[in-house]
């Protein structure tokens, strides 16, 4: 999965807010990792203030591997079998492997591309069949960021947004590509409380009971009209 959104929009901290209450389900077996090119030890302390729960997370730094191998240090903690692998962010982490492993643009792509739709089948020392949601940049019309091949390897595309006015905007997160269910379902969130992001669900129910009570009505309608 793709997350993508403006700049300041929260996709680290949504992400990472997925991330831990993924590990901290009630069977508590959920293995998840977070694999960093843009932030390193100091910048997630600040999170992890905000956010404790985040500090239960195992967190790549892969700053921390620039003048080693990290290709190699990803393909090892990769193979001990996660869950879920949150990425931060794909073109980060592709152009760190293209400087670091003398890689042209297309080969370090290919690689990312390749790692995870391995993983995505099992393919590691625990047989754990991975899910991956990676951060992606989008340029300033709004576009994604990304060869055809990273788009039809893509199994959903999650998008937030803003509505409202300015001084009363509100975040949202869509789907505007999903294989596995709905698009153009807006789920609002907000950063309003600390520990937790603030999910609204009650307003998704809303609007779900609000869709199924519209195509009721229209259902209705077209077999007044039949009739």
């Amino acid at each position: 999965f793709i997350l993508v959104g403006p700049p300041g929009s929260g996709k680290s901290t949504l992400g990472l807010d997925i991330l831990a209450n993924v590990q901290n389900e009630q069977t508590k077996k959920n293995k998840v990792l977070f694999i960093s090119a843009e932030m390193n030890e100091i910048d997630m302390y600040e999170y992890m203030e905000r956010y404790p729960k985040f500090g239960e997370i195992d967190i790549l730094f892969l700053g921390n591997y620039i003048d080693e191998n990290p290709k190699l240090v990803i393909e090892e903690m990769l193979d001990n079998g996660y869950d879920l692998v949150l990425g931060d962010s794909f073109v980060e982490i592709q152009e760190t492997i293209k400087e670091a492993c003398y890689m042209t643009t297309s080969q370090s792509e290919k690689w990312l591309i390749d790692l995870m739709l391995k993983h995505n089948k099992g393919q590691n020392i625990a047989k754990a069949y991975t899910t991956f949601i990676i951060i992606q940049q989008m340029t300033k019309g709004g576009v994604f960021v990304g060869s055809n091949k990273l788009k039809h390897s893509t199994t959903g595309m999650l998008e937030i947004s803003f509505s409202g006015t300015e001084n009363s905007a509100q975040r949202y997160i869509e789907f505007s590509k999903n294989r596995r269910g709905e698009v153009q379902r807006r789920l609002y969130f907000s950063f309003g409380i600390p520990e937790n992001v603030a999910w609204n669900e009650e307003k998704w129910n809303m609007d779900k009971i609000n869709r199924e009570r519209m195509e009721k009505e229209l259902t209705e309608l077209v077999k007044e009209a039949d009739a």
